[in-house]
C-alpha cells in the first residue's frame, strides 16, 4: 500500500515538473517571438522574404516548445499547447499562400504599355487610406469612379498635387494606358489646369477601366493590380 501511494506521489511530481517546464518554455519562446515582432513593426516596408522569415520563426518556436514535453500524456497539457498548435497552423497556411501566390503570379503577364499607347494618370482619393482592399475596389470599378476625377498627362504633376496635401494618406494615383490617337482628339475644351497650373484632361467614357491599369501607386509604394488585387511590386517582382 505504501509502496502504491509512493508511485502515485513519484507520477504527481513528475506531471507537475513537466507542466512547470512546459510554461517555462512557453514563456522564453513567447519573449523571443514578442522581440521578433517588435522588430518586424518597427518598419512599415515589408518583403515577401520578410514575411516568410517571420512565419518560420513562428513554427520553429512553437515545435521547439512541444518537442521539448510530453503534451499528450494529460489533458491539461493538450489545452496548454492547443494554442500554439493553433497560431502554427496559421504560420503553415500563410505561407502555403505565399507560395500560391507567388506561383500565380509567375504564371501570368503583367500588364505593358501597348504600342500607340501612352501612360495618364488618375488621382484617387479615399477616407480609409491605409486600407489596401478599399483602394483594390475602386480599382475593379474604375471605369465609373474616373468621371469627375483628375487626370494628369505626367507622373511628376500628381505627384506634386499629393505632396501639396495636408494628408497624403488618402490620396494614391493609378497610371492608366491611354491611346495617343484618343489624346490626340481630344479638343480645347477638354483640357483644363488644376489650382496649381498642372494640365488636366477629360477623357470619354468608356476609355479608361480596370484592364488598363499598369500600376496603382501610394505612399511610397508601388503596385502591380493582378486579377483585381493589388499586389507589392517588390513581392510580385521577386522570384526566390
Amino acid at each position: 500500500m505504501t509502496g502504491s501511494i509512493t508511485m502515485t506521489a513519484s507520477k504527481k511530481t513528475q506531471s507537475d515538473e513537466i507542466k512547470r517546464q512546459l510554461l517555462v518554455d512557453m514563456q522564453e519562446e513567447q519573449s523571443t517571438y514578442m522581440q521578433k515582432l517588435t522588430e518586424f513593426y518597427k518598419t512599415e516596408d515589408h518583403s515577401k522574404a520578410d514575411y516568410i522569415e517571420l512565419m518560420k520563426g513562428v513554427i520553429a518556436s512553437v515545435d521547439k516548445v512541444l518537442n521539448g514535453c510530453d503534451y499528450e500524456s494529460s489533458l491539461f497539457l493538450r489545452n496548454t499547447v492547443k494554442p500554439l498548435k493553433e497560431m502554427r497552423a496559421k504560420a503553415v497556411d500563410i505561407l502555403e499562400q505565399i507560395d500560391a501566390q507567388a506561383l500565380s503570379e509567375k504564371n501570368y503577364l503583367l500588364p505593358t504599355l501597348e504600342k500607340e499607347c501612352v501612360p495618364v494618370y488618375v488621382l484617387m482619393f479615399q477616407s480609409k487610406g491605409h486600407d489596401i482592399e478599399n483602394w483594390s475596389q475602386l480599382l475593379r470599378s474604375l471605369g465609373r469612379y474616373v468621371l469627375g476625377r483628375p487626370i494628369y498627362k505626367t507622373e511628376e504633376d500628381v505627384q506634386k498635387v499629393i505632396r501639396a496635401k495636408m494628408s497624403s494618406e488618402h490620396e494614391g494615383y493609378a497610371k492608366v494606358a491611354v491611346s495617343q490617337s484618343v489624346l490626340d482628339s481630344l479638343d480645347e475644351l477638354s483640357v483644363r489646369k488644376d489650382r496649381f497650373g498642372n494640365e488636366l484632361i477629360s477623357l470619354p467614357a468608356g476609355i479608361v477601366s480596370s484592364q488598363h491599369i499598369l500600376e496603382f501607386v501610394h505612399g511610397k509604394k508601388r503596385y502591380h493590380f493582378i486579377r483585381g488585387n493589388l499586389i507589392d511590386v517588390s513581392i510580385s517582382t521577386e522570384r526566390n
